[in-house]
């Protein structure tokens, strides 16, 4: 029964939230990105891009899932580091515990030298769901900050100086 109701929790739910740990780590000079995400919502915001089911995390997944996954985040999140753009590295993926979900991690690593300010793009889903959230976690040396971005607000901005 309780799996029953795993897979129905799975492919219809109310809360439209994604969450993202950004971690500044002065010692290596670079962000570190951690994107948990709904896989249904995920693949459902790959196909208005016009692709076929990726079934990810399934034995059914198919062989450029992780390449249209990895464009879409890139394509919808973005850092900008004192007014430049930065890319960001795929590290990897993993699902999350409840199986409903997955984590992506991503670095931008060679940060020169401690930026002035920031700032996040995060625009995850908000051109599927109206009521999307995006829930940013921001640590680093002496920063613990949290921002919810959504369509009317969807950049974070942050003074490390």
């Amino acid at each position: 029964m309780l799996t029953l109701l795993l897979l129905i929790a799975g492919t219809w739910h109310d809360l439209h939230l994604s969450k993202t740990i950004l971690h500044y780590n002065a010692g290596k000079q670079s962000f570190e990105i951690s994107i948990h995400i709904f896989i249904d919502d995920l693949e459902n915001a790959i196909l208005l891009d016009g692709s076929s089911p990726l079934y990810l995390e399934t034995s059914k997944e198919t062989e450029n899932a992780e390449e249209k996954l990895i464009a879409y985040i890139q394509r919808s999140f973005q850092l900008f580091i004192d007014g430049k753009s930065v890319n960001l590295n795929f590290i990897g993926r993993e699902p999350s515990t409840d199986v409903l979900a997955i984590w992506c991690y991503f670095e931008v690593s060679d940060v020169q030298e401690e930026p002035g300010e920031f700032w996040v793009e995060n625009k995850l889903l908000l051109d599927l769901f109206e009521d999307q959230k995006n829930l940013m976690n921001i640590t680093g040396p002496g920063l613990q900050e949290y921002h919810l971005l959504d369509s009317e607000e969807p950049v974070a901005r942050i003074k490390l100086k």
